[in-house]
């Protein structure tokens, strides 16, 4: 019966994909990644491949589509991706992976997820990934592989890191900092992949390329089992990468893989066929280690032990900002979109777009105020966008408190008690320290010289 492998690749299809890495949109860089790296490693007939797209919101549903697995269908479903217009539900959308592992029977289930940005929906993770989640994930042998793609803000990088290790996964980060190439970056997610096991059919790089240490003569090496004579049958069996006949001591670098191989077939007693078997999912000369490898006998090849980082989970104040808010509240169309990415009862001021903002900080600053010059806008069915102008605010409110709010707002000056004036004059200097328009200015001053000339004759 042949190995079974179910695999759930996670794309990002977020708004903030549509920004700049390099002088080229995010996705097309990311769709050429995987046309380059991913899809050529896990293109096998063994495997069962689901393409799924992130959740419409925090409460919607993932798009998933299952695959061919030969690689053109596989580029063609990726390169087919043309819409980015979402926040990004990341933890909800891997909940449902791992819901749709569940329900497929493998010998091993992975989730690959390359993501540019955190989770939008403001939800701790084990609020979405459940213990009996954590449970199922162990028990069925899922494993999940995390690319933080072009993630340039540290908490965001450290909540992804966070979350892929509290699931069990790995996480690694490419286009960030200084390795920005796309050369490092494919390099970077080959290596992943491969590590990661991700990428079945080939052999795990090596644990190191050089050692430190002193030389050790072969009358040490014998006191530790390891002998001339033993050397000399690795060297001829050809797994040995130098003839030890030819030295008289062993370089530390040398004595790493000799170390390798004696741990292998002399301390495990692992017969010579088997362990030539076993050698041959490696790279030659064996620069590896068995506190970096293990050979993991369920799916018969070797695998690196996980690197757990210390990671404590952060609020990301921002994060909203680098998706749909960014895109919804300020685009230049002036629309509003996804409005549970709001927060209820607070306000929210618009303001002129600035669309040479760098696409890795927030588009606009937002303004969070208690009060208003102009009428507030209910939003009532987000499925119908609502024309914004700049100045307007809007509210996210139980209706009475929108009704009652309005009202005030009709109040001609003599009907205004001292409390109103107080708050419209504080509304007034917010609007001027907000606004770079000198005809706003000056009308915003005139109003507040004719507030501040009502209160002082209230």
């Amino acid at each position: 019966m042949s190995y079974k492998r179910y695999i759930e690749i996670v794309f990002d299809d977020s708004s903030s994909m549509k920004g700049y890495l390099n002088g080229e949109p995010k996705h097309a860089i990311a769709k050429r990644l995987f046309d380059q790296q991913i899809l050529l490693s896990i293109a096998l007939p063994e495997n069962t491949i689901v393409l799924r797209l992130l959740r419409d919101n925090c409460n919607g549903t993932s798009y998933a589509q299952s695959l061919n697995n030969d690689y053109k269908s596989l580029s063609n479903a990726i390169n087919g991706i043309d819409r980015f217009d979402k926040g990004t539900p990341l933890y909800y959308t891997i909940k449902d992976s791992i819901v749709a592992c569940k329900n497929i029977i493998a010998d091993e289930h992975r989730i690959f997820v390359l993501t540019d940005g955190g989770d939008t929906c403001n939800v701790a993770m084990d609020q979405i990934i459940s213990k009996e989640d954590l449970k199922y994930i162990k028990q069925y042998n899922v494993n999940t592989l995390l690319v933080q793609f072009a993630i340039q803000n540290n908490v965001t990088a450290n909540n992804l890191s966070g979350f892929a290790q509290y699931i069990g996964g790995t996480s690694v980060s490419i286009g960030s900092g200084n390795n920005t190439s796309f050369a490092d970056m494919a390099s970077a997610l080959g290596k992943a992949i491969i590590s990661t096991g991700m990428a079945s059919d080939k052999p795990l790089p090596h644990c190191f390329e050089n050692a430190d240490g002193d030389n050790i003569s072969w009358a040490d090496a014998s006191k530790q089992g390891v002998s001339l004579h033993w050397a000399t049958l690795l060297f001829k069996e050809g797994l040995l990468s130098w003839d030890p006949n030819l030295r008289s001591h062993i370089l530390p670098l040398q004595w790493k893989e000799l170390w390798f191989l004696h741990t292998i077939f002399n301390v495990s007693a692992i017969r010579m066929p088997l362990g030539k078997a076993m050698l041959s999912k490696l790279i030659k000369p064996y620069y590896y280690s068995h506190d970096c490898i293990y050979w993991d006998f369920v799916k018969a090849r070797w695998q690196y032990f996980p690197t757990i980082p210390e990671i404590k989970q952060q609020i990301d104040e921002s994060v909203h900002w680098q998706d749909s808010p960014r895109e919804t509240l300020y685009p230049t169309k002036g629309y509003i979109r996804h409005q549970e990415n709001y927060q209820e009862n607070e306000y929210y001021l618009v303001e002129r777009n600035m669309p040479n903002r760098n696409w890795e900080s927030p588009l606009l600053d937002y303004q969070k105020v208690e009060f208003t010059l102009n009428p507030i806008i209910e939003i009532e069915d987000t499925k119908k966008p609502i024309t914004l102008k700049e100045g307007d605010i809007v509210v996210f409110s139980a209706k009475e408190k929108v009704e009652q709010l309005n009202e005030t707002l009709k109040q001609s000056p003599k009907e205004l008690t001292k409390e109103d004036i107080l708050i419209r004059i504080k509304g007034l200097e917010i609007m001027i320290k907000n606004t770079n328009d000198e005809n706003e200015l000056n009308k915003f001053n005139k109003r507040l010289n004719g507030l501040k000339l009502l209160l002082n004759n209230y």
